[in-house]
């Protein structure tokens, strides 16, 4: 119960940037020493920033930084992610897609694929398929996040029963080195945990900067993917913990300097 509460108080600091401890104590009902025990556990993890009389966001959180502002970062490397993914659907597929921004421009990669199924809750992926009338889409009903550019709630839990998904591909902000995969929306844990247990092949899409990165929650570790697909190789650690834990990873097919290492034609 503390552990849930604690990622939500650090989910509304990051939303509201600054906040005092009473007002902490109002949003979640608790004493005022509870407040200052949590937020203590929060400053010591290096979540937020302690300032006079209350907390605030650190700088550049992940949570705090817009769609769109992802969206152009990084930009050479999640096209050539998405170029992969592409190679990966086959025509008929149904597959999973969530509210990252490295798949966002997927669709141009698959105007000549048919017959193929999208289950999504990213508005922009959903937007974007209006131009193309080969793919199907089913769009996950609930609340509007404006900042994740995805609709969020417990709908997805039912409405996704009937899905037999082939592949799931799904982002996340950051991994550790001992396979942690990271998000910074609490919100969205439930969506890509269901979809990675419906799904028959699961897929991590992570550009090279988000190895190191550590997110506000855990919502998955690496061995829970058949691959990871990046830009170009990780540091060495991540590939040791990889082949230590058996984790059957083609990292990617190449990379953006045509080196093909850890090369897989079994993707």
């Amino acid at each position: 119960m503390r552990h849930l509460r604690i990622l939500r108080m650090c989910e509304y600091i990051n939303q509201k940037e600054h906040v005092s401890f009473e007002d902490l104590q109002r949003e979640f009902n608790v004493s005022i020493n509870t407040v200052r025990r949590d937020t203590a556990q929060l400053i010591a993890d290096g979540k937020v920033n302690k300032i006079y009389g209350g907390v605030c966001a650190k700088e550049r959180s992940a949570s705090s930084v817009t769609y769109n502002q992802r969206a152009v970062a990084n930009v050479i490397a999640k096209d050539y992610i998405c170029s992969i993914v592409a190679k990966l659907i086959k025509n008929g597929d149904t597959v999973f897609i969530d509210s990252g921004t490295t798949i966002r421009n997927i669709f141009k990669f698959l105007k000549h694929k048919r017959n193929i199924t999208i289950i999504t809750h990213n508005v922009h992926i959903v937007c974007d398929a209006m131009d193309y009338d080969n793919i199907n889409i089913f769009a996950l009903g609930g609340l509007l996040n404006r900042k994740t550019a995805s609709v969020i709630g417990n709908s997805f839990f039912h409405t996704m029963e009937p899905f037999n998904i082939n592949k799931a591909f799904l982002c996340a902000s950051g991994i550790s080195s001992n396979g942690k995969v990271s998000n910074p929306i609490i919100s969205e844990m439930g969506i890509k945990q269901q979809a990675i247990k419906r799904s028959i092949t699961n897929y991590l899409l992570v550009d090279s900067s988000k190895f190191g990165e550590v997110s506000l929650n855990n919502f998955a570790n690496a061995r829970e993917f058949d691959y990871i697909i990046t830009e170009k190789a990780p540091p060495q650690e991540y590939i040791d913990f990889f082949e230590n834990n058996g984790i059957n990873c083609i990292y990617s097919l190449s990379d953006l300097e045509d080196n093909k290492w850890n090369y897989s034609s079994n993707y």
